[in-house]
């Protein structure tokens, strides 16, 4: 009889392979097809979590076994020899997150066609993370999604907000970095949330979280973007906000980064002061160009006095974290972080 390699052992190797979602695609190819029981091992690992590489993998068979098994994966691509995966994925209705990597721009001949895989996997998926030109556009069936993560390239996103397959328990709306006047932008986001209408968003959203790109704050933008979500959904539970800021040309001298954050603590006091029933985490990650090194003793004995009301601690040499955390009531609580990085500089030469 002939020796058979120890199945646990070519398990254990298979998982090593997928243990990330950036996985070496050509070991992971060779590995599968170099017998039938490591073929076999590919197939009895439980769940595979994998960015797709199209290039990478061009053997229909393990294209099969690879969407048939598969419960979440994210796409870069796809190409007409590499469309057994999407057969695979859409037969075996297993799929419970689809993402898809968006750094470069599809040609006509990659073009994902999510509209079937939302049409034949819509009672599995739970998570989506997509831009929303690629969701919306398919008019998908409506979920049961637990998250639903949609990027977009305009600030007025109404539209996605009522449409009928904007459903979640989770929802994460990222608004890209553009050119644009800010104080506009800010006013152009609450008005979307005071003219949402989608009954079955507002009833079913637990936890919505924005990732924004707008570089000034208006006074008091926040504690209305605040009113205007309590309203529209009554029952949030948690509300996260991250905003990316570069205040390069703006700030040069530590005099200069001074006058640009003096909104720090009337932000923070007007969200402490508003009346809301969720929990409210905002995470503002600023970055400055100062010619003078920032975080010199002196200076950074100064932040502590201004903004005397946070707690700070710093990372490194360029990175100084102001944060405070209050629990309002038991049902309310307030998380307040500002990271204030100043540019990459040489400092040996400062």
């Amino acid at each position: 009889m002939a020796p058979i390699l120890n199945q646990d052992i070519l398990s254990n190797i298979c998982r090593t392979l997928l243990k990330d979602e950036e996985f070496d695609a050509e070991c992971l190819h060779k590995f599968s097809l170099a017998g039938k029981e490591s073929l076999a091992a590919f197939e009895s690992v439980p769940e595979r979590v994998l960015t797709y590489k199209p290039s990478q993998i061009v053997n229909a068979r393990l294209l099969k076994v690879i969407g048939s098994c598969t419960k979440r994966i994210g796409f870069t691509g796809v190409s007409t020899s590499n469309l057994p995966i999407i057969d695979a994925i859409c037969d075996a209705k297993k799929l419970t997150k689809l993402s898809y990597v968006d750094e470069i721009s599809l040609t006509e001949s990659q073009i994902i066609p999510f509209w079937r895989i939302f049409e034949e996997c819509h009672a599995s998926l739970r998570k989506i993370v997509i831009p929303a030109r690629y969701y919306f556009c398919q008019n998908p069936p409506i979920f049961h999604l637990q998250t639903l993560y949609f990027k977009s390239d305009e600030d007025d996103i109404l539209s996605y907000l009522n449409h009928p397959s904007c459903i979640a328990n989770e929802l994460i709306i990222e608004l890209r970095e553009q050119e644009g006047n800010s104080p506009s932008r800010w006013e152009g986001l609450i008005s979307c949330i005071r003219d949402f209408n989608n009954p079955a968003l507002s009833s079913k959203v637990k936890k919505l979280k924005f990732k924004l790109h707008i570089e000034q704050y208006v006074d008091s933008a926040l504690s209305l973007l605040l009113q205007a979500i309590s309203t529209a959904f009554p029952t949030l539970q948690t509300f996260i906000l991250i905003n990316h800021l570069a205040l390069d040309e703006y700030c040069h001298t530590f005099q200069d980064f001074i006058n640009h954050s003096t909104y720090y603590l009337p932000m923070y006091t007007n969200l402490a002061e508003n009346d809301f029933n969720f929990s409210t985490e905002i995470e503002w990650n600023v970055k400055y160009n100062v010619v003078e090194q920032l975080f010199k003793p002196h200076y950074t004995d100064a932040c502590r006095r201004i903004y005397n009301i946070f707690d700070s601690e710093f990372e490194g040499r360029n990175t100084l974290i102001l944060f405070k955390n209050d629990e309002l009531s038991p049902i309310k609580s307030i998380s307040f972080e500002i990271k204030v990085i100043n540019g990459e500089h040489n400092y040996d030469a400062i």
